[in-house]
């Protein structure tokens, strides 16, 4: 199964089972620090792999980038510090 964010190399290219979402390269699942919205994708993206019904098929799921509300996050949530940006020396 592939997650993907280009539909052309995907068409191009099929795995057996594809879903495809409308974010951006590089952050096929969410927003850097987004829980819910990770979440919400990957739990839709195995839900969506399962009705696949023939090999090559893609599913759309219907998120869009920073448009959504995404239920809370399940279970314990660590979260990790942002330390790609980096401040004065």
């Amino acid at each position: 199964m592939t997650v993907s964010v280009v539909r052309s190399m995907t068409e191009t290219w099929p795995a057996p089972r594809n879903v495809f979402v409308r974010f951006r390269l590089g952050l096929v699942f969410g927003e850097p620090g987004n829980v819910a919205q990770q979440q919400t994708i990957v739990r839709d993206s195995l839900r969506a792999a399962e009705r696949v019904t023939n090999s090559g098929q893609m599913i759309e799921l219907p998120y869009r980038w920073r448009r959504e509300t995404y239920p809370p996050p399940v279970g314990i949530v660590e979260r990790v510090p942002n330390t790609s940006r980096r401040g004065p020396d």
